[in-house]
């Protein structure tokens, strides 16, 4: 079986200046021949699609699935923050989303993330995680909350959700949390609520100045 190193080697022969025409030059004809050379080396079932060997992923086989560092981390943070979206997770850990979705399919493959849909998103949890997922989505964000209510205020919860990205129900259920909590005040408009920031909230962020 032949590693990724080997395969990229295997590649870089048969597009070696010194070789002919025919074989050295990619075209709609020796593509599909190039192609097929590189899936021949590696042994299946455990072939990666020749895009993520071309991306510079490590080829997953039988071993231990939490032996690559970026997959390590990635569990990690679905596991230390349930109910975050690949989009959150990739940021936090800092790789390319499109890296975090291959590694994560990976840990979804071996059962070690699940993943459900809260409010119409997709969200990632340990496996077998017992409390409720909709809580925990809702745990993820307070500090995108606070800071779009310190920068906007006083703000809709539509309006709020819509800065934050999230569903108006996890923005209102964040609302409510931090309201209780003292961070936030409502008022009430018609129909509509605003929410900013409490005074002592205020004061404590260095947005007001101090009385003295």
């Amino acid at each position: 079986m032949r590693s990724v190193d080997e395969i990229g080697q295997h590649v870089g022969d048969l597009t070696d200046p010194g070789a002919t025409i025919e074989d050295s030059v990619l075209t709609e004809t020796t593509v599909p021949r190039v192609v097929t050379q590189i899936a021949a080396a590696v042994e299946p079932p455990s072939v990666e699609p020749i895009w993520a060997v071309a991306a510079g992923y490590s080829r997953y086989d039988e071993s231990d699935p939490l032996e690559h560092p970026t997959r390590q981390e990635l569990h990690d943070t679905v596991t230390n923050v349930p109910g975050q979206s690949v989009t959150a997770i990739a940021r936090d850990v800092g790789v390319p989303v499109s890296t975090a979705r291959y590694h994560v399919r990976v840990l979804e493959r071996e059962d070690l993330v699940d993943r459900h849909s809260v409010d119409g998103r997709a969200r990632l949890y340990p496996a077998g995680f017992e409390d409720d997922p909709e809580l925990a989505a809702a745990l993820t964000a307070p500090a995108a909350i606070v800071d779009a209510v310190r920068t906007a205020e006083p703000v809709s919860v539509t309006g709020l959700a819509a800065r934050t990205d999230l569903a108006p129900s996890t923005a209102s259920y964040h609302v409510d949390r931090l309201t209780d909590a003292g961070v936030f005040e409502r008022e009430r408009a018609g129909k509509t609520v605003h929410v900013s920031l409490s005074a002592e909230a205020a004061r404590r962020f260095g947005d007001t100045p101090e009385d003295g």
